[in-house]
C-alpha cells in the first residue's frame, strides 16, 4: 500500500472514530464547506457551542436562526461557533461528512 494512501486510509478511521464518539463526549462536528474566503473548505471539531446538533453547519445555523444562507449569515454563524466555543482541531473537508451536516449541494 503506497504511503498517500496509507495516509488517507488513517484520516478516513479517524473521521469514522471522530463520529462515533462525537454526541457521546459533547463534542460537535462543525462542516464548513468551501467557498471564496476558504477554498478547501474543513471540518471543526469543537466542544461548548451547545446550540451546535452533533453533526452541523452553518448553512443549517442559520436555517435554524430563520434565515436563508447567505455570504453574510454563514459568516455570523462561524464567528458565533469560533466565540461560543472551542474549536479542538480543524479536519480536512470531506463530502460524505458535509452531507450528514446539511450541506446544501450548491454550497458543495
Amino acid at each position: 500500500m503506497s504511503r498517500p494512501m496509507r495516509y488517507a486510509m488513517i484520516a478516513v478511521i479517524f473521521l469514522l472514530i471522530a463520529a462515533a464518539l462525537t454526541p457521546v463526549l459533547g463534542f460537535r462536528l462543525f462542516v464548513i464547506a468551501p467557498r471564496p474566503g476558504i477554498p478547501d473548505g474543513f471540518v471543526a471539531i469543537v466542544r461548548g457551542a451547545n446550540f451546535l446538533r452533533p453533526f452541523d453547519s452553518p448553512e443549517w445555523v442559520c436555517r435554524r436562526w430563520g434565515s436563508a444562507p447567505s455570504t453574510e449569515c454563514v459568516t455570523r454563524a462561524i464567528t458565533e461557533v469560533n466565540r461560543t466555543s472551542r474549536v479542538l482541531t480543524r479536519l480536512p473537508y470531506v463530502p460524505p461528512l458535509a452531507t450528514l451536516a446539511g450541506v446544501p449541494d450548491e454550497a458543495r
